[in-house]
């Protein structure tokens, strides 16, 4: 299905990052993962390759908010496999503490990320781009504020993208809440707000549902500039937009 396309995960070591890897690589592509963490990069592209070998498996450590380093690391991923035709923006993090870091890496990174890849697409005629957002932002979170914000503005850049750029289809996820490291370590207890949200939300969703609708929104040429929604409720589900212009009519 995906065989001689190339791809690019960031966070790409561990949840979702990890079985969207994997998942590409059932699919046939080659993938390079890009993640900060050494030892889980390490451990986890050692693992792929036993089991896809070497030869499709790409290691890269890489802090996305270090633009020299995410050039390098597109570079450095065309030179091994000749081509980048997928892009999934997938790393981030939740901090309300650390506002500034959080917009930095949830929506400045996956943004120059992007722009990085646009460059490295020239010449491809499968070129996707897949950002990780999150139903953070569609409903905001009390008292993390940053976090949905980046969540929010993700969803419109893909849309402008998508309708903005020729030859690169552009896509977006929202999972809700996923049972990922990002919600903490394992076996600690959750806060009373996300436990109550995860409650109402009816449960925790998988890694692997969530790279199902990443892969498909890649391997499906038939869309564009859309929003894809999962919640353990409704499952996958589109958000409806109007056009440009059809907003433009309701000013």
């Amino acid at each position: 299905m995906l065989s001689e396309q190339s791809a690019v995960v960031t966070g790409g070591a561990q949840g979702i990052g990890l079985a969207t890897s994997r998942l590409l690589l059932q699919s046939g592509a080659k993938v390079a993962i890009f993640d900060l963490s050494k030892d889980k990069l390490s451990t986890t592209c050692d693992e792929l390759k036993r089991e896809f070998g070497t030869d499709r498996v790409l290691s890269f450590h890489c802090d996305v908010t270090d633009e020299e380093q995410v050039v390098k690391g597109f570079a450095l991923t065309k030179e091994t496999f000749g081509s980048v035709d997928i892009l999934v923006n997938n790393a981030g993090i939740t901090s309300p503490k650390e506002w500034k870091k959080t917009l930095l890496i949830n929506l400045h990174a996956p943004m120059f990320a992007s722009y990085t890849a646009m460059e490295y697409m020239k010449g491809s005629s499968k070129a996707v781009i897949v950002n990780v957002a999150s139903m953070a932002g569609f409903c905001a979170i009390p008292g993390n504020e940053s976090y949905s914000a980046s969540k929010s503005g993700l969803i419109a850049f893909t849309r402008s993208m998508a309708q903005s750029t020729e030859g690169i289809r552009f896509n977006c996820i929202c999972p809700s809440y996923t049972d990922t490291p990002l919600l903490g370590e394992p076996g600690k207890e959750l806060d009373s707000t996300l436990s109550f949200i995860i409650e109402k939300q009816g449960g925790l969703l998988k890694p692997e549902q969530v790279s199902e609708g990443i892969v498909r929104l890649i391997t499906d040429a038939s869309l564009n500039g859309q929003v894809l929604k999962l919640t353990p409720r409704k499952g996958f589900h589109f958000e409806k937009y109007d056009s440009f212009m059809e907003s433009l009519e309701k000013l």
